[in-house]
């Protein structure tokens, strides 16, 4: 029964194997037969856009032929108006006409020549160049005016300071003093006036407003402005810190009460005509006879070079013990300190130790930007503040003297 079973079914797989090969025949015929149409088609359609195609590209073909028989008839029939005059087709022309000549040049046959090109001018950068077609080299960064050598903050102690001001006890006066007395006298006594002294810290700012567009599409620029303000803001300071009224305002050196006046020296009316030179000496021994040993001369650059040049071809120079080091000069072995803060004529002499002169800050220089301004949000615009809050404290004002060179020269004339 089994071997029955056996034989029915693998006679069933072999009708079943036949009839899928005749299947899998037909399929794959109709499909290599659906391909080829497909094919047919294609290149039929290629061929008919090739055709197209072509026709197009004779059509511009025999237009632009027609086009160059025409501008060659308009030629020979001298239609100028049909061949542009540029400058290079009027050269060709030229050298066309005058080709034996400029040959004959060549050769050393002439000596000149000449070739005209009509209605043409002068090639130059204006005339012949249209837009940036020679690009400029720029050079980085941004030219600025020169800066102060000299601040007057570098000659002094800089601290800083936690309140609005500073205050210091300072020796107004005194009456009575010490002597010498007898067995069993009464002993003097002296009294000393004291006082409290105070300094307020004053803001010096500016600012300025710019668009958005200038910090973004010009280098440097946001380093430039910052350096400019920070320049301008130490120059005012200079300022302040020697000629400040102290009427809302720094008191400068200058006009401090107890400073001494250079004028009242030692050899007044003893010199027929002063110089420069004799003019300085005789302001360090006014300071020493109040008990101060000069440090430092402060003037203007203009009045050191004019000290040099006045001294040096007289020889009075070795007189008066110069000595320079390099720009740097000494006289009698005081420094001689240039700044454009000072101005010309003007001498400051003093000693500018910390234990006589400081200087505080209650905020030190710093720059902000901000859109947070007027109508900056508005117009794009950006606002750069820069401000310091600095404060003067002369401890000692008799450690400094003040005067002109002019007027010291005048004290000192018999």
């Amino acid at each position: 029964m089994n071997d029955e079973v056996q034989k029915k079914l693998e006679a069933i797989k072999g009708d079943i194997d036949v009839a899928l090969e005749k299947y899998e025949k037909a399929a794959k015929d109709q499909a290599i037969g659906a391909m080829e149409e497909a094919k047919k088609e294609l290149e039929s359609k290629l061929e008919e856009k090739f055709d197209v195609a072509s026709a197009d590209v004779k059509k511009l073909k025999d237009e632009y032929l027609e086009m160059k028989a025409a501008l060659k008839k308009a030629k020979e029939d001298g239609d100028k108006n049909a061949v542009p005059q540029t400058f290079q087709r009027m050269l060709e022309k030229g050298l066309q006409k005058e080709g034996s000549l400029y040959k004959k040049f060549i050769d050393g046959q002439v000596e000149k020549g000449s070739l005209e090109v009509k209605a043409v001018g002068d090639m130059t950068s204006s005339s012949a160049l249209t837009g940036d077609v020679i690009e400029s080299m720029r050079i980085p960064g941004i030219s600025e005016p020169a800066l102060r050598k000299v601040h007057i903050r570098s000659l002094l102690p800089v601290g800083s300071m936690g309140s609005n001001r500073v205050s210091y006890v300072v020796e107004t006066g005194s009456e009575g003093g010490p002597a010498t007395t007898a067995e069993g006298a009464a002993k003097p006594q002296v009294d000393y006036d004291l006082a409290e002294r105070e300094d307020a810290a004053f803001k010096i700012p500016t600012y300025v407003r710019v668009t958005e567009e200038l910090f973004a599409d010009l280098p440097l620029f946001s380093s430039y402005v910052s350096t400019r303000m920070i320049g301008d803001i130490m120059r005012l300071e200079d300022n302040k810190l020697i000629y400040g009224s102290g009427v809302a305002d720094i008191e400068g050196i200058t006009v401090r009460t107890g400073v001494i006046d250079l004028d009242n020296n030692p050899f007044s009316g003893t010199i027929a005509t002063a110089s420069t030179g004799q003019a300085l000496l005789a302001a360090a021994a006014t300071m020493a006879a109040n008990e101060i040993q000069v440090n430092g001369f402060l003037m203007n650059p203009a009045d050191k070079y004019e000290l040099q040049a006045l001294l040096e071809p007289t020889g009075a120079d070795v007189a008066y013990n110069l000595v320079y080091d390099g720009d740097f000069l000494r006289i009698n072995g005081i420094p001689v300190i240039t700044s454009t803060a000072v101005a010309a004529g003007d001498i400051i002499a003093g000693d500018w130790s910390g234990e006589n002169i400081q200087m505080f800050q209650r905020e030190g220089i710093r720059v902000e930007y901000s859109t947070e301004d007027a109508d900056n949000f508005t117009t794009n615009k950006i606002t750069v503040r820069a401000e310091e809050r600095v404060a003067l404290a002369v401890y000692r004002p008799f450690a400094f003297g003040f005067s002109t060179i002019a007027a010291i020269k005048a004290a000192l004339a018999v």
